[in-house]
């Protein structure tokens, strides 16, 4: 008798601290929050719009390398900002690194359509037109082995 409450004891005891775990205080998806239960941290206003603030220097989250860049432009300086005078064309040492900002754009054709062609020729012997068959292992599919995922 005594182990059997022993074991209802830690039975309830494991019941009850499954009851008190959410998403939120464990690794449990929020799925298995309590119906009706407001899981929002409710934030205090500060006052400031969201997003950077003044005055806060912009740091882009990632830079692609040169390799995977199709181009780049240089903006040069020609003349001085503050007294107007030619800029030289070459940077002399000493100078920071140049600023960047990159552009990421979907190319204009996702696709690429391959045609393949079988071309006539007369023969002046036989007096007839000869077709070369285009191989089955082409005409066998519509697309290509990256657009029917064979990779």
């Amino acid at each position: 008798m005594a182990s059997q409450l022993n074991d209802a004891r830690n039975r309830i005891k494991d019941l009850e601290e499954k009851l008190g775990k959410n998403s939120r205080n464990s690794s449990l998806s929020p799925l298995v929050n309590p119906s009706g239960a407001n899981m929002h941290v409710v934030k205090k206003p500060t006052g400031r719009k969201p997003g950077g603030q003044p005055g806060h220097s912009f740091h882009p989250a990632h830079q692609f390398p040169p390799g995977q860049l199709q181009e780049v432009f240089h903006h040069i300086p020609e003349t001085c900002k503050g007294c107007g005078r030619s800029l030289p064309k070459k940077a002399t040492e000493g100078l920071p690194d140049p600023e960047w900002h990159q552009v990421v754009e979907i190319p204009p054709s996702l696709i690429e359509v391959i045609e393949h062609q079988s071309h006539p020729r007369w023969c002046p012997n036989w007096h007839e037109i000869t077709w070369v068959e285009i191989p089955g292992s082409i005409t066998l599919h519509w697309f290509g082995p990256r657009l029917a995922g064979g990779v």
